[in-house]
């Protein structure tokens, strides 16, 4: 039986709402299929560095924090532990141990006027600055950096079954993908694994209609768009919706019928 909260497009209803003029020559129960995916899309790398020994000690290290669902995109450097370490000499300041040569007058102290010798105002007329990987002590630690990125990702489809082809996007257009449909809609397109005593678990498909409205091709689309949105992903929730849908075909003409997320009969 439906669940009192689910209001189904039947002839009667629909007829009630649109009055005599309802006289469709065929009527088909057909059931779209609303997939909502949230998930977060995680890559890593790693990378060989040299840090300064204070700030070593001090960088984090670990895993980066389990990836939320509802975050922005955000990203994470760590020491990666698996890598070897070691303690040297700092390879960015081998010419003057501790400074590394100006980036501005490339270490000669002069600055951009060419007709009369000026200071170069990045480093006073030094020539080199303060190494900044070894802070000026010229010893590092040689290591390995883990860097780790978050990318939310949201995805939001309507899929219809075969219908004619005259009105079929225009459903789906209608059908709102990103609304919050109610739990009486809910539907999990992927097979069931149901156990057997002789042959073990084995898959069995889900029915192939919603409350008396088919699903068709719809189904079997839906699960493939699942299974390949969720692919790859460190964490998602994915939902999906049944709506059922009240085809008509009158002559040459072809309408379609469904209650919306508030319960208000819509024709396309």
């Amino acid at each position: 039986m439906p669940d009192p909260a689910l209001r189904l497009p039947t002839p009667a209803l629909v007829r009630e709402e649109i009055g005599e003029a309802f006289a469709p020559r065929e009527i088909f129960g057909v059931a779209a299929l609303v997939l909502q995916v949230d998930g977060v899309r995680r890559s890593a790398w790693s990378a060989k560095t040299e840090l300064a020994v204070p700030l070593f000690e001090t960088y984090p290290r670990g895993d980066a924090p389990l990836p939320e669902i509802a975050a922005d995109a955000c990203s994470y450097k760590l020491i990666d532990v698996t890598a070897p370490t070691e303690t040297r000499r700092c390879s960015s300041c081998t010419i003057r141990p501790g400074f590394a040569p100006c980036a501005v007058c490339v270490g000669n102290g002069g600055g951009s006027d060419t007709n009369t010798f000026a200071v170069c105002d990045a480093c006073a007329g030094e020539g080199f600055l303060r190494c900044s990987t070894c802070g000026g002590t010229t010893h590092v630690v040689a290591c390995s950096i883990r860097y780790v990125n978050d990318a939310p990702v949201r995805i939001r489809r309507v899929i219809m079954p075969a219908v004619h082809a005259a009105i079929r996007p225009f459903v789906e257009a209608r059908i709102h993908a990103d609304a919050g449909w109610s739990d009486a809609h809910a539907f999990d397109p992927e097979p069931s694994l149901v156990a057997s005593a002789y042959r073990g678990a084995s898959a069995v498909r889900n029915p192939e209609d919603f409350h008396g409205f088919f699903f068709g091709d719809a189904l079997g689309e839906c699960y493939s768009a699942r299974s390949e949105a969720t692919t790859g992903l460190a964490r998602f929730a994915a939902r999906t919706y049944a709506i059922p849908v009240l085809w008509t075909v009158t002559g040459d003409e072809h309408a379609a019928y469904f209650y919306d997320e508030s319960d208000v009969l819509q024709r396309v």
